[in-house]
């Protein structure tokens, strides 16, 4: 089951970078169009491409920076509830075990009078 979901994970991965790569190329060929670049100019084709990657890798970064900063807030909010529930049923355990303490005690000290009365014999009172 670990292996399909790898498998799954890596295959969403790659569709996300391939529609990343298409929308560099298109936003790239966009620009091109929209500065009038000679079509014998390389360097400046490539230039164009590159400014444009690296714009939208930073706007990608951003964004999962922001994306990971809300989750880790959700994240620690939901740890914080949890604490503190954990923490009211780690008492509510505790409470509930003294009580038993108490009653296993009770319980003890019945006994032990019972086996004391029993080792005496009858006592016959005039």
């Amino acid at each position: 089951m670990p292996v399909l979901r790898l498998f799954f994970i890596m295959l969403t991965a790659c569709a996300g970078f391939l529609m990343m790569m298409g929308t560099v190329v298109g936003v790239g060929l966009g620009m091109i169009e929209l500065f009038n670049v000679a079509p014998h100019d390389d360097g400046l084709r490539v230039t164009v491409f590159a400014a444009v990657a690296l714009f939208f890798f930073w706007f990608l970064k951003f964004i999962a920076r922001l994306f990971g900063g809300v989750t880790k807030e959700l994240t620690s909010r939901a740890d914080t509830e949890t604490a503190a529930k954990e923490a009211q049923i780690m008492q509510h355990l505790h409470q509930g075990m003294s009580k038993i303490e108490q009653r296993v005690e009770s319980l003890e000290t019945l006994l032990i009078d019972r086996t004391r009365d029993e080792s005496r014999g009858p006592s016959f009172r005039y």
